[in-house]
Formats: C-alpha cells, structure tokens, sequence
C-alpha cells in the first residue's frame, strides 16, 4: 500500500497523469517560446551569413569562420557552466523557502562568471600566437583572433541565464535572442555599406557580441530585482560561505572540465583548414550553421526541461521523473526528423539561391550534420536528467569517451572526406555519446529509486 507522505510515492494514477500532463503542456510552451524566437533568430543570423559569405568570399569567410570558432572554443574552455549548478541548488533552496540561500547562490554565480571572463580574455589574446602556428593561420586570422579577445571579455552567460530559466522568464529569453540576431544584421549591413572588408567584419561580430552578452545580464539583474534578491534583508540571510558546499564546487568543477571537453567540437572548422584549406573550412560553417538551426531546437527543449526536472528530483518522484522524460526524448526526436526530412527536400536550391553556386557543395555536409542533431535529438532529454541527479560526474566520463571518438574520426575522414568527412564525425560523435548517457541514465535512475524504497 502507497504511503502518501514518501515523496517518492507514484500517487493516484489520475492525478499523476493530470502533473505530467501539466509538466509536459509547460515544457511545450516553454520550448515553443524558446524555439520560435531561436527559429527566428536562426534566420536572421543565416540571412547575416549569406551577406558576410557573399561579401567575403570562401577564402576570406572561412577565415572569419576560424577566428569565430577559435573564440568560441576559448569560452567553452574557460567557461564554468555555471548556469547548470545554480539551477540545481537554487531549485533546492527554492523548495525549502530559503531565499537568502538562493541570492547567495547567485552572487557566487556572477563571481565565478567574471573571473572565467577574465581567464578566457587572457588565454585568448595571449594563445593566439599557439594556435596560428600550431593550425598554420594566416597572419590576418591570428590578428583577428587577438583582436576577439576583447568580446571573450564580456561571456559572462551562465548565470544570467539560470536566472531567467529558474524563474521561468523564457519570454525574455526569447526576446533577447531575437534582439542579438537582428543587431548583428544591423552591424552586417553597415560593414557591407561602408566597410565591406574582412577586418570590418570581425569588428561587427566582436560588437555584436559585446552587445548582445550586456543585454543578458541586465535582463537577467532585472529579474532578480523583481525576485527580491536584491532586498538588503533576504541578502544579509546567508553569506556565499554558508551555502557553497563542497557539493557544490564539485558540482561547478566537474560541469567545467566537461565544457572543456566539448571543446573539442570546435576543432572540426580548424581541422579541415589545417588539412584542406580555409575555403573549405568555410563551406563546413555553413553546413553547421544551417543544422545549428535545428540544434536550437533540440537545445530549446533542455533549457525548458532542466528546471522542472531538479524539481521533481529535489522531490524524489521517481516515477514522474522517468515519464517525463521518456515521452520528452521520443517528442523530440520526432520533431528533429521532420526538420532532416524538410531539408533533404528543398535543401539543395535552397543553398543554391541564398549563398550562390560557391556554396552549394555544402548541401551533402548539412544534411549529415541534422542527422547528428536527430540522434542527439532522441537521447538530448537524459542529460539534464542526469545533472538533475547530480550525476555530473558520469556525464564527464561520457563526454570523454565521445570526445576521443570524434578527435579520431576527424583525423581519419577529414583527409578522405575534407568537410563532409567532419559532419560524419559529429554523428559518431553523437552516437557514441547517446549510447553512453541512455545507459548512464538507466543506471542512475534505477539506484535512486532504490534507494527511496
């Protein structure tokens, strides 16, 4: 017989049907808030591409591609993922009515924020000179690169996003994706008009960068505002020191070397550089470009899952945990296959009429990367079931594994393949990856619900 005051207990059959029901209707309308924005952001930012391809040229392009990518590894690298911990432990606080807990969590989060700004300007401006000679860039790339260094300054993400996704603002999420996209159209434009060379171009991107990382973090200040986080009474509650725990550093530790290791995903560009040539380089960018698209899709359904999943783990319902996140995988697996289906179609004209004829090769590649984004698509939901059980720790070890699988496809398919070579790399990639963490979660899960007997 069910104990109605174990938190674990399954519980009616009608009212459990009637809460996944709700988690599931809020999680749609949070992630089609998200992906409608990230939809049109995506085609903003694509309709950036195509000016910046079309002005530049392959050679040029892929070179502001490698400069790009060289960025967005630094941060990656240097990054703490901050956002996944506070969410977790913030959830907790949340449900035990400490708020005092919770504003110290974020101060800790901004603070670990800005020293990983910091850290990631300085290896990027100082590392430049290693990666030109280790990729063989051109003197240009390696001064752009130095020159990024300055919008690397202003990544602080992580915890202005936990912020706007604990409290539930996904709105306002949506609507600064939008903004970032159409300002960096703005600032594409004006380069076209009146500096249409490669050095106005990285002047656009850093700025749009800078400008669009500002405006996250005062949405994200203004939310907490309006949560009292700021109220001089809840913050003299508790100190940073009361509640950043062991568990927690470990928690922020581990979920940082595991960004460390997805870097690795930046390498495909430099690669096929490297081996190949930058035109190449920058034909692989459009492709990813093109699937990033339907990543933000499959991204938009961890972002709205994540939260709700702590939750419910703080809670220890198993059994809802375990529905919700199965019938959340297949919903957005589905979905992503519509989106291979969808360009297989029409994809090839498509390039063909909005890069021009240069660009069309890249057709074959783009279509292999959404079917990356698919698997991942169908095995994306049991990621943040395992941060939601604190299983940072496994998910590393998964991410390692997958890491070195890809590093080794790349090196064997890229000079066979050259960029399609990449985009069949991310799909091993993934399958590795996906195998790993499906049975990762399987593992966790059943201990859990053990343990609560």
């Amino acid at each position: 017989m069910s104990d109605p005051h174990r938190p674990d207990t399954l519980g009616p059959p009608a009212q459990n049907r009637s809460e996944i029901a709700e988690l599931q209707s809020r999680l749609i309308a949070n992630a089609a808030r998200l992906f409608s924005s990230t939809t049109i952001a995506s085609l903003i930012g694509i309709v950036s591409f195509v000016l910046t391809a079309r002005t530049l040229g392959p050679t040029e392009f892929g070179m502001l591609v490698l400069v790009f990518t060289f960025a967005s590894a630094v941060i990656r690298l240097c990054g703490f993922q901050s956002w996944q911990a506070i969410i977790k432990f913030a959830s907790e606080h949340r449900e035990a009515g400490a708020a005092d807990r919770v504003a110290a969590i974020f101060r800790f989060g901004f603070l670990l924020d800005f020293g990983a700004c910091l850290i990631g300007a300085a290896v990027a401006y100082t590392g430049s000179a290693a990666a030109a000679e280790l990729f063989a860039w051109d003197p240009k790339v390696e001064a752009a690169a130095r020159l990024y260094a300055i919008a690397v300054l202003f990544s602080l993400t992580g915890t202005p996003t936990a912020a706007l996704r604990l409290y539930n603002r996904f709105d306002l999420i949506a609507w600064q994706q939008v903004l970032a996209a159409v300002l960096k159209l703005a600032l594409v434009v004006l380069v076209m008009i009146y500096a249409p060379t490669f050095e106005g171009f990285v002047y656009a991107w850093i700025v749009s960068h800078i400008l669009t990382h500002l405006l996250l973090i005062g949405l994200s200040l203004g939310t907490l505002y309006a949560n009292n986080s700021f109220d001089p009474a809840i913050r003299r509650g508790a100190r940073m020191k009361d509640v950043v725990s062991g568990a927690v550093w470990r928690f922020v530790l581990i979920t940082n070397v595991d960004g460390m290791v997805r870097t690795v995903r930046e390498l495909d560009a430099q690669i096929v550089a490297l081996i190949v040539d930058e035109a190449a380089a920058g034909l692989l960018r459009i492709a990813r470009q093109i699937a990033t698209f339907v990543g933000r899709f499959v991204d938009a359904f961890f972002v709205a899952i994540y939260p709700d999943l702590a939750r419910i783990a703080s809670e220890k319902r198993w059994p809802v945990f375990t529905r919700f996140v199965r019938r959340s995988a297949v919903q957005v697996g589905v979905f992503a296959s519509v989106f291979l289906l969808a360009f297989i179609a029409i994809g090839e004209p498509a390039l063909r009429y909005l890069f021009g004829a240069e660009y069309a090769d890249a057709y074959e590649a783009t279509c292999i990367f959404i079917g990356a984004m698919v698997v991942w698509g169908f095995t994306q939901p049991f990621s943040p079931g395992l941060m939601a059980l604190g299983a940072v720790g496994r998910m590393l070890l998964n991410h390692v594994v997958a890491a070195g699988c890809y590093v080794a496809l790349l090196l064997v398919l890229i000079p066979q393949m050259s960029y399609v070579g990449a985009a069949w790399a991310m799909v091993g990639l993934y399958c590795v990856w996906g195998a790993l963490t499906l049975v990762t979660y399987t593992a966790c899960v059943s201990r859990s619900m053990v343990a609560a007997r």
